[in-house]
């Protein structure tokens, strides 16, 4: 690739080959009542004898433990999300490992949700703040997946995005210039 001042640089392109069966992933752990799913790539990017351990957390059911990074996540959604605690779990060692490079987390759309609206944030409860993480839709044996990447595991929700409608009320129907152009943000990005 030729660079716009005559340098040249070298682009890779990765494609990965798009899922249709969980069976195609022969690297991965999956939670049962979650749906949660991670894969990877590589054999050796799972620890040995890691398990997934996925809590999903609500405001009826969430155990005390929870119940304040709950809290604090409520208020940082328009409150239509699920937040779910997610670790590889060394049971033999009884803690909590961390992958060994980059794996696919395939997370289930809840009902309810338009696919077309959903994002995924990593919560950080140090700083509470979350943090948008990039990825894709897609349909694996009929249920819509948010597809994601990511190195280390703790809290992470799905939200649906709002659809905000901003109406101005202009009285004799002309805005003056400055009343063109209006910034609305929510603090979610």
């Amino acid at each position: 690739v030729s660079t716009a001042n005559g340098k040249t640089a070298q682009l890779t392109v990765v494609v990965k080959q798009k899922t249709t069966s969980f069976a195609d992933l022969t690297n991965k752990v999956s939670e049962g009542s979650t749906g949660v799913t991670v894969a990877a790539d590589g054999s050796n990017v799972l620890p040995v004898g890691a398990e997934l351990a996925v809590t999903k957390l609500n405001a009826e059911e969430t155990a005390e433990q929870y119940k304040e990074v709950y809290d604090k996540v409520n208020t940082l959604t328009n409150g239509k999300f699920e937040l779910f605690d997610i670790n590889l779990v060394n049971k033999q060692e009884d803690r909590n490992v961390q992958p060994n490079g980059q794996v696919a987390v395939y997370m289930p759309i809840p009902d309810g949700f338009d696919p077309a609206k959903v994002k995924v944030y990593h919560y950080n409860p140090e700083t509470n703040k979350r943090e948008k993480v990039s990825g894709y839709v897609e349909e694996i044996e009929g249920v819509q997946y948010y597809v994601f990447y990511t190195s280390h595991f703790s809290y992470y929700l799905i939200e649906e995005a709002l659809t905000r409608t901003v109406t101005f009320d202009a009285g004799d129907g002309v805005l003056a210039l400055t009343d063109k152009v209006r910034t609305v943000t929510d603090g979610s990005e």
